[in-house]
């Protein structure tokens, strides 16, 4: 591979990133919907399935905060939990803290099926260490920890700055 520079590795990363991330959650999705029969209802997008990991992962959320996380607009991100409020996926209810907020979480009824996801996704990522074998998983793994370290701190610096 040849050498690149800066702004060519930025969009390496990026470009690869977003491949990644959505063959990634598109074959998670396709093996969900494939497991067993189910509804309409119980079939999740690659999108949604992404979404469902947000709230379960960040806890209850209001669509500002999940438009922002998934990079999204709120008029998309609304719809979209529009619809997964009615399949019975996510929960909304106004904030305690300020009754004018919409709170989106995960309804207890869910866990169950969050747990069967999270399989398929741990199996989907011990299939990737297979592929990739144990010097590249120890690389990734490295890799991961660097950039989770660079956000935080990059988070705490944007953070402190502004109060």
């Amino acid at each position: 591979m040849k050498r690149l520079n800066p702004i060519e590795q930025a969009e390496l990363i990026c470009n690869i990133g977003q491949k990644s991330q959505n063959l990634f959650w598109g074959s998670i999705s396709r093996k969900l919907s494939n497991s067993k029969p189910k509804s309409a209802t119980e079939i999740l997008s690659p999108t949604q399935l992404q979404l469902l990991y947000m709230v379960t992962t960040h806890g209850p959320m209001n669509i500002t905060e999940l438009a922002r996380i998934m990079a999204v607009s709120p008029p998309s991100i609304s719809v979209m939990v529009d619809r997964m409020v009615n399949n019975g996926w996510l929960h909304r209810q106004r904030s305690d803290q300020d009754r004018r907020k919409m709170m989106i979480s995960v309804p207890s009824e869910t866990n169950s099926k969050i747990v069967d996801i999270q399989k398929v996704v741990r199996q989907e990522i011990l299939h990737l260490i297979e592929i990739i074998g144990p010097e590249n998983t120890r690389k990734w793994c490295t890799v991961l920890n660097a950039i989770e370290q660079a956000c935080l701190q990059d988070l705490v610096q944007n953070t402190g700055s502004q109060t």
